[in-house]
């Protein structure tokens, strides 16, 4: 028995929406518990243990770029799920920051002891004992043993996951294979890609490797940024072949398609930004004193 706050419902409902230019989600299940950690309370964290979801269903709808809530993110293992399991799970993402709008299902979800650090939420896909799902026409598998664990992802197509489906070469279809290990505060990744096309032909024995290293500190984003950038170093660190390099290429450009910024440049670095400019032009010009009081050099903070 886990020494905790418990909480239990059937039958749950939540809903937030509060007007038309903000996000909007809605979530149901048909039972609902976990235990909240009351020594974690004292330090400052919320750690959710034991969390288990029946027939649950979550629709998000993404209106404010994702970039600009990265900084509601809290820091790291300040607020952790625990030893979750789903089953039945559905999850609807439309975002409306994308042409379309862009709209996503992820259906039949399964996880069995998943955890996750609401700082790096992409972080799920690594740390849960086993867990599935269908995706469009295709299937993602994913699990772990002690400190390696795999992902794998099978028959999806381009069109299913950019929701462009009438663009061209948007039938081809890909399949990966990661393995990965590590600590809590990286991981080292490796696997193959596999580019289909439209009849979803390829062989097992077919793949371009590919490998990386994940460093949680850097992955302090949204989830579909996260996604995102996991996506952007598979396709960065491909090894193609002389025949394959045509299809890393294409594979890039769907990519560009829908990918979105990660992030802002600070204040400070913009002031830095004009501060160089300034000592660049007094270096060109020392003798026009006073020139800065007018022309694009004098416009600070932009």
């Amino acid at each position: 028995m886990i020494l905790g706050l418990w909480f239990q419902a059937r039958n749950l409902k939540l809903a937030f929406a509060p007007d038309h230019s903000t996000d909007r989600f809605y979530f149901e299940s048909d039972r609902v518990h976990f235990a909240v950690s009351p020594l974690h309370l004292l330090f400052g964290r919320i750690l959710l243990l034991k969390v288990s979801l029946g027939t649950a269903y979550f629709e998000y709808i993404n209106r404010i770029d994702s970039h600009k809530k990265n900084r509601l993110l809290p820091r790291r293992h300040r607020f952790e799920l625990k030893d979750m399991d789903v089953q039945d799970g559905t999850v609807t993402v439309i975002d409306e920051t994308l042409p379309g709008p862009y709209r996503l299902t992820i259906s039949k979800i399964h996880l069995e002891s998943a955890d996750m650090d609401l700082s790096t939420p992409v972080d799920l896909f690594f740390r849960m004992e086993r867990g599935q799902a269908l995706i469009g026409s295709g299937s993602i598998e994913a699990g772990k043993s002690r400190e390696t664990g795999f992902i794998k992802i099978r028959g999806i197509t381009y069109g299913e996951i950019t929701s462009l489906e009438r663009v061209p070469l948007m039938g081809y279809g890909f399949s990966l294979t990661a393995y990965h290990r590590g600590g809590s505060d990286s991981r080292e990744v490796e696997g193959r890609l596999r580019i289909l096309d439209s009849s979803g032909t390829g062989g097992e024995d077919q793949g371009i490797p590919y490998g990386f290293l994940i460093k949680w500190t850097d992955y302090n984003l949204t989830m579909d940024l996260g996604i995102q950038k996991l996506i952007e170093n598979v396709l960065k660190s491909a090894r193609p072949g002389l025949m394959e390099r045509g299809l890393i290429l294409g594979s890039r450009g769907v990519f560009d398609l829908v990918k979105k910024p990660q992030g802002e440049g600070s204040a400070s670095d913009k002031m830095d930004l004009d501060l160089d400019l300034n000592l660049d032009s007094d270096k060109k010009s020392p003798d026009k004193k006073g020139s800065d009081k007018k022309g694009p050099d004098s416009k600070s903070g932009e």
